[in-house]
């Protein structure tokens, strides 16, 4: 972890955890050689205590308290058992936390996603509702391992009655599911809502009281060729940034606002990035007018797309009848298409707006109605950037050609408090974007602010292996705000260029690839909120 105040890194592990299995006799889906390999991993709040939270190939997801890591760290003592352990059947994948409502989703190679909520402490005196729906603030805390909190008991219908810890499963999609969200903000802090997505693009939101979708969209609307869904989460509307024109807003002008609009052409205009790797230089990759056909590729990048199918074996076995089309999607210009949603009104439209990646863009739905019943037309606005983080790679190489199989927008991590989504693809680009919201009308966009790492520390810094993961999180020193008008300069030993503190606080984020290097950039907000500083 970094060292406060250097926030210097070190070059070895302070602790290597030995993950526990559930049962012994678990093989692994994707590598049976390797059954326990991490899928996934994310550190989350939960409650009052943050959690590190892990998901296997074999499908066990496993969790610690942070506090516990800590604690072993700082006596030199052996870390104890997980206080969470837990098997999903097949594979497990896509992790999400509630903080308030104390639940758990995980998608998983089942097809179907399984949500643990914790028992909550039963009120001391009987509420307007009766039962357990006790105040967030009368919520327990996560429990220790000896509390049986693996002892979950199934239900299908709902999570209602918090006396006890319930496991709910979800059935709806028929694919693959890569990727949960709950809605974390103000407007649902007992955990109505989840939002999936699965590997062909389609995208749920559902009612977890009643166990029911309430909201399903296509997920090739308005999309000239299918796409495979590989990111979703929830946005409070909120934190959005407040623009003044629609530059400002999409990061490109447009002539009118419409339900469906295209701002690929956005990414023209992110500064210090690079369309093409500098090594495609190198290599002779002719980038001419000529060698362009209609779809912005290389008509050599297309004849490798149309041959190879896309290696989605950590998410899908293949069909034998299936092929894939890995290569570079066209610029968008097709008629508007309409949202599937159910029938009956429920009570008001979702209070969360929904990001939603695919293999090569990035979606925005906003003011989307919640219906139940049976599909039926309905359109919600939807703002997509194509291509937003697509890079021509140097064709000549073996490496390369392995990453452009592999292109996807599979991570997502947000920073709330300065309206910023970090989204990054396997091939090892980071795209930061602020969240935006026209002064005037119900506009809600995005935009591209830069692309990680900058054009000009592409060739000297990011190496040609996958990117592995990404994580942010409070500066050390500058988690808490301070009380008004108190000075409190905790990083007077480290060189400033700004305030020591702000309004609004430093956010760090580390980018790792799979041969362990590491790239890390701070984000902030100066006084002009609407610049990021990096």
């Amino acid at each position: 972890m970094p060292h406060f105040p250097t926030q210097t890194l070190k070059t070895a592990p302070e602790l290597i955890i030995d993950l526990p299995k559930s049962r012994s006799d678990l093989q692994g889906y994707l590598d049976p050689s390797q059954g326990h390999s991490i899928d996934h991993l994310i550190v989350s709040d939960l409650g009052n205590e943050e959690i590190i939270l892990v998901a296997c190939d074999d499908g066990d997801v496993i969790s610690y308290k942070m506090c516990s890591i800590v604690s072993a760290l700082e006596q030199n003592v052996p870390l104890g058992e997980p206080w969470f352990l837990e098997n999903v059947g097949r594979s497990a994948w896509g992790l999400a936390v509630h903080k308030e409502a104390r639940m758990i989703a995980v998608s998983s190679n089942t097809q179907k996603i399984d949500v643990f909520a914790l028992a909550l402490q039963p009120l001391k005196r009987q509420g307007a509702h009766g039962g357990y729906e006790a105040p967030l603030s009368e919520h327990s805390d996560v429990p220790d391992p000896q509390e049986s909190a693996s002892k979950f008991r199934v239900h299908h219908d709902g999570i209602r009655d918090r006396a006890h810890n319930i496991r709910l499963s979800l059935l709806a999609h028929k694919t693959n599911i890569p990727s949960v969200a709950f809605c974390n903000t103000a407007q649902d802090r007992d955990g109505n809502f989840l939002a999936s997505t699965d590997i062909d693009n389609n995208i749920f939101v559902w009612n977890l009281r009643q166990a029911k979708v309430i909201m399903h969209a296509d997920g090739d609307m308005n999309m000239s060729q299918s796409q495979r869904g590989w990111g979703i989460t929830c946005l409070d509307p909120c934190t959005s940034r407040l623009t003044r024109d629609s530059f400002e807003t999409l990061g490109c002008s447009v002539d009118r606002e419409e339900s469906f609009l295209d701002v690929s052409d956005a990414v023209r205009s992110v500064p210090d990035n690079s369309r093409w790797h500098p090594d495609s230089l190198h290599f002779g990759t002719d980038f001419s007018a000529s060698s362009m056909n209609p779809t912005g590729s290389t008509d050599e990048q297309d004849s490798e797309a149309e041959t190879n199918s896309a290696d989605l074996a950590e998410v899908e076995e293949e069909s034998e009848d299936e092929e894939g089309d890995s290569g570079p999607i066209a610029a968008i210009s097709v008629p508007e298409r309409k949202i599937e949603l159910s029938k009956k009104p429920l009570i008001v439209r979702l209070p969360f707006n929904i990001l939603h990646t695919s293999e090569f863009a990035i979606r925005l739905f906003s003011d989307v109605p919640c219906y139940e019943g049976t599909k039926f037309g309905r359109t919600a606005s939807c703002i997509m950037c194509n291509q937003a983080l697509h890079q021509f790679l140097p064709s000549s190489s073996a490496a390369w050609n392995q990453l452009r199989s592999i292109e996807r927008l599979n991570m997502i991590a947000q920073i709330p408090e300065l309206g910023v989504v970090a989204i990054a693809n396997q091939v090892g680009r980071v795209g930061i974007l602020t969240t935006t919201k026209a002064r005037e009308g119900h506009l809600f966009g995005y935009r591209i602010e830069c692309v990680l790492p900058f054009k000009s520390q592409e060739q000297e810094m990011r190496p040609s292996v996958p990117l592995m993961g990404l994580a942010v999180g409070p500066v050390q020193g500058l988690e808490k705000r301070p009380e008004p008008g108190s000075v409190q300069d905790v990083t007077q030993d480290v060189p400033q260029t700004r305030p020591a503190w702000s309004s609004l606080r430093r956010y760090r984020l580390l980018i790792v690839y799979c041969d362990h290097t590491i790239l890390s950039y701070e984000l902030s907000r100066t006084d002009d909120p609407d610049i990021i500083v990096m």
